[in-house]
């Protein structure tokens, strides 16, 4: 829970023309509007992980 805080804090805490900016993250470009939507995305694809390996019957 303290992680998804932290993650919601860091977001809210962006100022519009930070959102904006570009990196490079694996060779691809991103904007840091993007990183939420990565966030999310790898938090689901743990969670699929943890069904197939640990949860499976």
């Amino acid at each position: 829970m303290s992680v998804r805080r932290a993650t919601l804090s860091l977001i809210n805490g962006l100022a519009e023309e930070a959102s904006e900016r570009v990196g490079v993250t694996n060779d691809n470009l991103v904007t840091a509007r993007s990183i939420p939507f990565i966030i999310a995305g790898h938090e689901l694809h743990h969670w699929s992980i943890i069904k197939e390996r640990y949860l499976a019957y």
